[in-house]
């Protein structure tokens, strides 16, 4: 499902696996949270929601359940509900860096620049430390309007081969702020995307 919606945005194609999965564990949180996912990514966002929701509910000690409900919660513009699930992901993932990032991105979204730029400084401080995908720092620098030291990164995640940025460069909200910059534009063509 992740290629059909992230390399290929074949998202009829996607929502029939995921659908699929569905039907076959109606109790499965991860079934259920990645169709949620996959709901979200297509547009259908109210669905993607409700499917969010449940899965937390089905598995209240997901971290991917609690973080993709974080995204697709703030997507949806329910702020207050996306920090709620962002802080809940942070909690049961020890911090990790996939829900930093996230979280960072959210406040970034709805322009609060302090707590995005608190966040953003906890992951640089952990890739100080030990490695961390620099297609992730980037969404947190642009969730702080650093967009040229988002780009910077981009660049490495290419150079590094960051397997991240070619799966979201097309899709991910995130970097909506530089998606129309010429080097966001180059770092396509780089990857073979346009």
């Amino acid at each position: 499902m992740y290629d059909l919606t992230f390399y290929r945005g074949d998202f009829g194609a996607a929502l029939a696996e995921s659908g699929s999965a569905l039907r076959d564990d109606p109790l499965s949180a991860y079934a259920t949270t990645v169709h949620a996912m996959v709901l979200y990514h297509a547009g259908r966002g109210e669905e993607a929601v409700t499917h969010a929701r449940r899965a937390t509910e089905l598995d209240p000690q997901s971290v991917v359940a609690w973080w993709q409900r974080q995204i697709i919660v703030g997507w949806s513009g329910d702020h207050v509900a996306s920090v709620a699930a962002g802080e809940r992901a942070l909690d049961l993932s020890s911090r990790g860096a996939w829900q930093l990032a996230s979280l960072a991105s959210e406040y970034g979204r709805v322009g609060d620049v302090v707590a995005a730029r608190a966040l953003y400084q906890e992951l640089s401080e952990r890739a100080a430390r030990m490695w961390v995908q620099p297609t992730l720092l980037a969404m947190g620098a642009v969730s702080c309007g650093l967009r040229e030291g988002a780009l910077d990164l981009l660049t490495r995640a290419v150079e590094e081969r960051d397997w991240v940025f070619p799966a979201r460069a097309n899709y991910w909200h995130e970097f909506d702020p530089i998606r129309s910059h010429p080097r966001y534009m180059e770092l396509l063509r780089r990857i073979s995307w346009i």
